[in-house]
């Protein structure tokens, strides 16, 4: 199993917006518009191995407390 996730992945799983997506996993807007940007484009950057952890932990973060959520 692996155990990272593309900024992109989550933003896009969980509905954030870029902001929002920033502020949840620590980073500036900038950076996430720039992991997010088309193939082509010259401003795109891959995410670090370590974000891309830090992305999958939150990832985890949110669905425990989703499901949560339902049992309430």
């Amino acid at each position: 199993m692996t155990r990272t996730m593309h900024p992109r992945v989550f933003r896009d799983t969980w509905s954030l917006t870029n902001w929002q997506t920033a502020s949840v996993l620590g980073l500036s807007e900038r950076t996430i518009v720039a992991y997010c940007a088309s193939p082509n484009a010259v401003s795109r950057r891959n995410p670090s191995p370590s974000v891309q952890r830090i992305t999958f932990n939150q990832h985890q973060i949110f669905l425990n407390e989703h499901k949560g959520a339902e049992v309430n």
